[in-house]
């Protein structure tokens, strides 16, 4: 490309300086992400816990595992002995212990307000009775359980576990009741709308926008940036030519159909040659007009904070529609669908025990503690329902008691803040 600035006879302004440590340029984006100070920066994201809280203690825990072992060591020590020809007699107001037919121990019970009846409970088989009836609560519980993921391929005598097969009815359920009740696009326009990210974007977004505009050394660098960029593009001699024979065709097609328009048209015909001469002259001395322009470009910058600031209200509305428009659009539905659908049946049980997997062992050892209270009914019926009620009743009454104390003591303590 031929350089016309050395033939020119008007040499051009020399560039504005731009500051050393600004150089090399890199366009307005890398101007800007320079001297922009007050930028928000990204929001830090509350810490999510690595893994759910413990619902009961460790020591509760550790308890609760002892179930099934402590049924089990029970079972086999029945196999050698299981209260063999022991017994316990009621009769009166004593409770008499009892070794092959004879008294080893009396119990006095006058003090309880008791029926004055009297029988004997034989012992025999107790442990067996009790161990057994807790395991098999605990283990059909823990087949149950089982049962939900296992087997995993269907077979012809096993069947195949709940949950693979009723793989896709399953994550079409899960994927309606999360979209519905928990990340559903107009659950997310309320959070955006309820959050205020959109008010608190805007406000720093002026901030920094203001800041910028306020530096000298930013303008400075456009300044020389702009004048750089009209300075390049003129000095081509083709880009000057097409800016000469579009304004010579618009001025042919701006003249009027008159004597005046024949006699201008005339003109140009005649003197072409001088006319171009002195249109790319003019064009290759338009840098020497930018400051005009550059003084009215910093007049616009210095006003755009306040007439911003002004619009604030129609703004954040704006940007408040977009962000709900923006999320109105998003199908989770089918985001969600499509992603648990890509999980095979290893990766979605362990999503399930995840989410569930305490519980699910709570209902096996809750399995043997029951299946033990059974083994109580089974063993003596007469004896275990009215043991097991008044047990019951006990621990309604000292839940309630507790329920009350703790509202008592957080009424207090409200009151004392307030």
């Amino acid at each position: 490309m031929d350089d016309v600035r050395s033939n020119a006879s008007v040499e051009p302004p020399p560039t504005p300086e731009v500051p050393k440590r600004a150089a090399p340029l890199s366009g307005l984006r890398g101007i800007v992400a320079r001297h922009i100070r007050h930028w928000p920066k990204d929001p830090v994201r509350a810490s999510r816990p690595v893994s759910a809280p413990p619902t009961i203690s460790p020591v509760t825990q550790l308890l609760v595992r002892l179930i099934p072992w402590a049924l089990g060591l029970t079972f086999c020590v029945s196999f050698f002995w299981d209260f063999d020809r022991l017994a316990v007699q009621y009769a009166g107001e004593s409770l008499h212990f009892l070794a092959d037919g004879n008294i080893a121990a009396t119990l006095s019970m006058g003090w309880l307000p008791l029926p004055r009846t009297s029988g004997t409970l034989p012992l025999d088989g107790l442990l067996l009775v009790l161990s057994s009836s807790g395991l098999i609560g605990f283990f059909t519980n823990w087949l149950a359980i089982g049962m939900l993921f296992r087997p995993r391929n269907r077979h012809p005598i096993f069947g195949q576990g709940v949950i693979p097969a009723q793989r896709d009815s399953i994550i079409v359920r899960l994927a309606t009741a999360i979209d519905r009740e928990l990340i559903g696009p107009d659950i997310i326009k309320k959070g955006i709308r309820d959050s205020g990210v959109v008010p608190n974007f805007l406000v720093q977004a002026e901030q920094a926008l203001r800041g910028l505009l306020e530096d000298e050394e930013f303008r400075t660098e456009m300044r020389a940036v702009i004048h750089a960029y009209v300075e390049g593009a003129l000095s081509s001699e083709e880009l000057r030519k097409e800016i000469a024979d579009f304004t010579f065709k618009r001025l042919e097609e701006n003249f009027d159909k008159g004597v005046g328009g024949m006699a201008m048209k005339a003109m140009l015909q005649f003197a072409e040659g001088p006319l171009r001469s002195a249109v790319d002259r003019a064009i290759r001395e338009m840098p020497q007009g930018l400051g005009l322009v550059l003084k009215k470009l910093d007049l616009m910058l210095d006003a755009l904070p306040d007439k911003l600031s002004a619009r604030s209200d129609a703004i954040e509305e704006w940007a408040t529609g977009a962000a709900q428009s923006f999320v109105g659009n998003l199908d989770v539905y089918t985001m969600l669908v499509s992603r648990m659908q890509s999980f095979d049946e290893d990766r979605l049980e362990d999503l399930i025990k995840y989410s569930s997997n305490d519980q699910l062992n709570y209902i096996k050892y809750l399995g043997g503690v029951l299946g033990f209270i059974g083994g109580l009914v089974i063993f003596n019926r007469w004896l275990a329902l009215p043991a097991l009620a008044a047990l019951v009743l006990v621990l309604v009454g000292i839940d309630f008691l507790i329920i009350r104390v703790s509202r008592r003591r957080e009424h207090r303590l409200n009151a004392a803040a307030g």
